[in-house]
């Protein structure tokens, strides 16, 4: 048959696999070529073995002293010294109520809003429920920053 550039020229000839690929040559230079059956074949391998790859290395498939056992943990490794922590955002916090020499200490925020009269009362409802020790809370005092006189927390000392 005719066409643009030429005449079409019909060759065939045996490819690595062993398949006929026939390959249409244009007289006047332009080619096209028909995708033959190996190259297929070798795409589904291909993708046979990064699927098997890829599986083994999901499922830790690989003897250890292995380059490829090794290259997994370096993964791991790099994974935990490397993410920022604020990815999880799961860090612990410190604790709002800690207790010290002679009393407790309790950050502002938990007291936020407490009228003064109810001061005492609140601190020992915040320190039964963090110890479950059942004392009584006899004063509060706003501890302030010396620099910048703002609210750090309270110190709540229990009754003698």
């Amino acid at each position: 048959g005719g066409g643009i550039g030429g005449s079409l020229v019909k060759k065939q000839r045996l490819t690595r696999c062993g398949v006929k690929k026939q390959r249409l040559t244009r007289v006047g230079g332009l080619r096209a070529t028909h995708k033959p059956r190996c190259v297929v074949v070798a795409r589904k391998i291909v993708k046979l073995r990064i699927m098997s790859a890829l599986k083994r290395f999901i499922l830790w498939d690989y003897a250890r002293a292995s380059w490829q056992y090794d290259i997994i943990v370096a993964l791991i490794l790099a994974f935990i010294f490397l993410t920022p922590h604020d990815v999880f955002r799961d860090q612990p916090k410190a604790a709002s109520i800690a207790m010290v020499r002679g009393g407790y200490w309790i950050e502002a925020q938990q007291m936020a809003g407490v009228p003064d009269a109810s001061m005492a009362a609140r601190a020992t409802a915040l320190v039964d429920a963090r110890y479950k020790s059942h004392i009584a809370i006899a004063t509060v005092e706003p501890i302030y920053d010396d620099a910048e006189q703002e609210l750090k927390g309270y110190l709540a000392f229990p009754k003698q």
